[in-house]
């Protein structure tokens, strides 16, 4: 009779995990964000989707050579995860109308001067000789 009851308990365990994660597996979101900043010249954006198995999206930003580059993605249990990547100009059909390259260009090298860091050569490593070090082990023959 104990066997009976840990096996019921067993499968209503089982059967309520089952419904759990079908449940789980059903529920859906949708969300996007946008982000414009001339100072920057971060411009992206992004959308997707998920309904069931099924997820799709794109994201957009503006590459630094003045192109636009749209990634459209899609997910599914039977196909997997798929994308298309695109590259236009600014302002090409069905696409965000971003500012012109130029303006792009003008903002990624607008940095104060006093941010750069000062170069020091490659060839000259610092070197640390104020430290006692470790002395030889003993029981090791010495080098």
């Amino acid at each position: 009779m104990q066997s009976i009851k840990v096996t019921s308990s067993a499968l209503l365990l089982a059967v309520l995990m089952v419904c759990c994660m079908q449940q789980m597996a059903s529920a859906g979101y949708n969300f996007g964000y946008g982000v414009n900043d001339p100072a920057t010249g971060d411009i992206k954006d992004q959308q997707e989707t998920k309904n069931g198995d099924q997820l799709t999206g794109y994201y957009r930003l503006l590459d630094s050579d003045g192109l636009v580059r749209t990634v459209n993605y899609q997910s599914h249990p039977l196909t997997g995860f798929t994308a298309q990547v695109n590259r236009d100009p600014i302002g090409s059909e069905g696409q965000a109308k971003y500012r012109s390259a130029e303006a792009a260009q003008q903002a990624r090298t607008a940095w104060p001067s006093n941010l750069r860091a000062p170069l020091v050569p490659s060839n000259q490593y610092l070197r640390y000789d104020d430290g006692t070090g470790y002395g030889p082990l003993e029981g090791y023959q010495q080098w």
